[in-house]
């Protein structure tokens, strides 16, 4: 308002979360869409550095734990593995892992817990499970809906439907390595090195998106494609680097 105090009730609820507020929102939509666990799992691993710090060993721990979906449920995973093998620095030095940034992601979630679990008490909700991936990307979708991109039709690199920008998938992602990289995806961040990179990158519906944010997605006439035919890749791999195709959906401990 006049006074600069907050007058909308989303954004009260996130100055009390300390993580960014798209993340924030994350977050919150968890406690309607009956994911929080997992979410606040992968909303602790998204606000840490890249766990690898070794591809080269961290390589049969990616195609063990990887999902088709993409790299925020990698991340789900490993933390989950991470905990079952009892927070062991042997296992992440041995598995091409940074034990720091796991142990942080431990004690960065269970202080969300805490803010979330007095939120959800004040709307007399619970946090729930789901190991539907629909409705995890859908939660991930609703803080970071600008930040989706399409596949080229004549190479590997994507689109953004923000601002049509060329951008690449970073090499530590999922989609650059292994399996066929999906025509749509969402990502958490760009990196600027050498050229424009996405990182953390998941498969997304583009369907879903209008309903998340219709007043981002419904004025933008140029992708008007959009909301008409979706049909995901299965016939061709693009690039050359890629060795194995994921099928994999969360993985249960």
């Amino acid at each position: 308002d006049s006074a600069g105090r907050l007058t909308e009730e989303i954004g009260i609820r996130l100055i009390q979360l300390p993580v960014e507020p798209r993340l924030g929102v994350v977050l919150l939509s968890s406690l309607s869409n009956g994911c929080s666990e997992e979410i606040l799992t992968i909303v602790a691993m998204l606000s840490q550095n890249s766990p690898f710090v070794n591809m080269k060993k961290a390589s049969l721990l990616i195609r063990k734990l990887g999902a088709k979906e993409g790299d925020h449920l990698l991340l789900l995973n490993l933390f989950r593995h991470y905990l079952y093998n009892e927070r062991s620095k042997k296992w992440c030095y041995d598995n091409g892992v940074n034990p720091g940034v796991l142990a942080r992601a431990v004690d960065l979630r269970d202080h969300l817990e805490r803010y979330l679990k007095r939120i959800a008490s004040e709307k007399r909700v619970q946090l729930d499970s789901s190991l539907e991936h629909e409705k995890l990307l859908r939660c991930i979708a609703q803080g970071f809906f600008a930040n989706v991109a399409r596949l080229s039709n004549n190479s590997a690199d994507y689109y953004t439907v923000k601002d049509s920008r060329k951008v690449s998938l970073h090499p530590s992602c999922l989609y650059a390595n292994y399996g066929i990289p999906p025509q749509w995806v969402l990502y958490h961040e760009v990196t600027l090195t050498t050229s424009e990179y996405i990182r953390n990158v998941s498969q997304i519906n583009p369907r879903l998106l209008p309903s998340i944010a219709p007043h981002y997605f419904e004025p933008l006439k140029r992708h008007e494609d959009l909301f008409t035919a979706y049909t995901p890749k299965t016939t061709s791999v693009v690039g050359t680097k890629r060795k194995h195709q994921f099928g994999h959906d969360i993985k249960p401990l």
